[in-house]
């Protein structure tokens, strides 16, 4: 027998075998196939996707208009600014800036702890006595130089009145003189405004609530408060406080 026969001899044996073996080289390059297929997949993907993103060109014409239009008019801006710090600004902030300060050079937040603390109590006076809130507001701080002066510190006397022959309460003795003491500083405003509206300055009454000039004035001529020029630091002091405010809102 030759090779040949041989061979077909072999062939015809082990035929099954050759039959299984090409099925599984089949199934083999099949997942071969498959696995080259996915491993090129995300690659397509992330080409795709860099394609839908906005070139970094884009981006930066955008920040460049935006800086032009913010340059064509910066004062607007700055304005804008402006206002809105104001607007945060408690109301005695923005008065006159050249109103003459007749007040004790103290630090600011000294300023605004004392307004703030007696300007509601200075409307309430307004409500019951009919005594402007402002000019109330302003005798106070200038008298007791923003509570700063020894009666006010002392006694709680912010308007440095002195004893009469009808104060029945405490006093105190300052500088030779005699004057009133209060437990408390809402105390000494009450005494205030029952001395600016009754017995011979029930008259009072009767001068406009706003009118400031004719209530400095009418302080003045009573010729009790120690100051010089009354009419005319508490013009000032109102103006430049803002204090007007108070007998509007």
């Amino acid at each position: 027998m030759n090779i040949l026969g041989y061979i077909l001899l072999f062939l015809k044996q082990h035929w099954f075998k050759f039959i299984v073996v090409g099925i599984l080289l089949i199934i083999y390059f099949k997942k071969e196939i498959s696995l080259g297929i996915n491993f090129n997949t995300p690659k397509k993907v992330a080409v795709v996707q860099q394609e839908q993103t906005p070139p970094p060109e884009e981006t930066t014409d955008i920040v460049i208009v935006e800086e032009k239009a913010a340059d064509e008019n910066p004062s607007q801006l700055e304005q804008m600014g402006i206002k809105e710090k104001l607007s945060a600004l408690p109301f005695w902030r923005s008065g006159k800036e050249d109103a003459p300060d007749v007040l004790p050079d103290v630090p600011i937040e000294v300023l605004d702890e004392y307004i703030n603390r007696f300007a509601r109590l200075a409307k309430g006076e307004k409500e019951k006595y009919g005594v402007p809130a402002a000019i109330t507001l302003a005798l106070a701080m200038l008298q007791s130089e923003l509570g700063q002066y020894p009666l006010s510190k002392n006694v709680h006397n912010h308007f440095r009145l002195k004893c009469t022959e009808d104060w029945k309460g405490e006093f105190s003795w300052h500088k030779g003189e005699c004057y009133r003491a209060y437990d408390k500083p809402w105390t000494s405003f009450r005494d205030y405004s029952l001395f600016l509206t009754t017995g011979s300055n029930v008259g009072l009454r009767e001068l406009p609530a706003t009118d400031y000039a004719a209530w400095a004035d009418a302080i003045e001529a009573m010729d009790f408060f120690e100051q010089d020029d009354i009419p005319q630091k508490l013009l000032s002091i109102i103006e430049k406080y803002n204090l007007q405010q108070l007998d509007v809102q």
